[in-house]
């Protein structure tokens, strides 16, 4: 099992951030794509990367729907194949998230299918149909590009988008619900189109996000203050996602409720009710940034529930289910409004020493 870390996109520490990801070990650093609350560009911080590291793998978290045409977004990413031959990774995914930041509504299925279908045959170097017209890359003498083995990896969240990932991807990458019992259900779906479709012949790059994984010392509680600090950030997420979309408490885990509820009033409270204002708040919460004032929501069971936590035995044993399940990638999300930091890999690296 591979192990990758979200970086903050920072365009002042990222080199020094990616460079500490590759003396540790870690192959994979994940550059997410949040416009308008604070993150750098993806494309230009893993430029960065790319030029001053040689193993490291660098792959968006994921490019959003709908943001570029496929040509326009190839472009970017086989520009960085030029700068790191066979270390790109480019993470598509619906972008519900992203595309609310900046007014756009959800893409639609037959949308996604549609950019997949042509940023496939583009990166399978044949033409493809964009607004009736045939669109190709044409070959230089001097090769500028290198679309070569840049792995097109397809976040789903159901069954649906796990078949998109199968038809037209490289591997699937999942969040959010990343139970096992989830995870295989989303690879089946995977594997099934793929197969019907007569692609991966081989197994295929399956990359979950853990989020915040917190590694407890001998005898620390889950809510220590440590423990309520790495995983603020999630569950706040969490929380803020469901207030968002107007969450009734029944529909979320029973252990959860009162939890959620005094957020919701927490957040009118502080907020106020006004549409704009508070989606705008919400928003904030969602973009996995440390946020000390939402501390007090963060019980044990929210721990339990939304996050990787326990003393590292624990997690590499559930890491190892996931590997049985077919996972092949994890990637860890620390704060990141803030440097990385050696420290904050510590955990991580022991994990990964027991997984061997």
């Amino acid at each position: 099992m591979r192990f990758g870390v979200v970086l903050g996109n920072d365009p002042m520490t990222t080199v020094r951030e990616a460079q500490l990801l590759e003396r540790s070990g870690i192959e994979t650093a994940w550059f997410p794509e949040v416009p308008t609350i604070g993150y750098g560009d993806p494309f230009v911080c893993m430029a960065l990367a790319a030029q001053k590291t040689e193993r490291l793998q660098l792959g968006t978290s994921i490019t959003s729907a709908g943001l570029r045409l496929p040509p326009v977004l190839l472009t970017q990413v086989g520009t960085l194949g030029r700068l790191a031959p066979g270390r790109v990774r480019l993470g598509w995914g619906s972008g519900v998230f992203s595309r609310h930041l900046i007014a756009l509504p959800a893409a639609s299925g037959a949308e996604q299918r549609e950019e997949l279908r042509q940023l496939r045959e583009l990166l399978d170097r044949r033409a493809t149909i964009i607004n009736g017209a045939s669109i190709e890359f044409s070959p230089w003498d001097r090769p500028i590009l290198d679309l070569d083995d840049i792995s097109l990896e397809i976040a789903a969240g159901s069954p649906r988008s796990a078949g998109l990932a199968g038809e037209f991807g490289d591997g699937l990458m999942a969040a959010i619900d990343i139970a096992p019992e989830t995870l295989r259900v989303l690879r089946d779906a995977a594997v099934a189109t793929a197969t019907h479709v007569g692609r991966w012949r081989e197994s295929p790059l399956f990359t979950v996000d853990l989020g915040p994984l917190c590694v407890l010392e001998d005898g620390e509680a889950l809510d220590s203050p440590r423990a309520v600090a790495v995983a603020q950030p999630r569950v706040a997420s969490f929380f803020a996602g469901w207030m968002a979309r107007d969450t009734d408490p029944d529909e979320i885990p029973s252990a959860l409720r009162g939890e959620y509820e005094r957020f919701r009033s927490w957040a009118r409270e502080r907020y106020g009710d006004e549409p704009a204002i508070l989606d705008r708040a919400l928003s904030g919460y969602g973009v996995g940034a440390r946020r000390p004032e939402t501390d007090q929501f963060v019980s044990p069971d929210a721990i339990k529930a939304l996050t990787v936590a326990g003393p590292a035995q624990e997690i590499a044993e559930q890491l190892r289910e996931m590997e049985r399940i077919g996972v092949t990638d994890v990637s860890v999300t620390p704060s990141l409004n803030r440097v990385l930091l050696e420290a904050e890999l510590s955990g991580i690296l022991r994990v990964r020493e027991l997984l061997g």
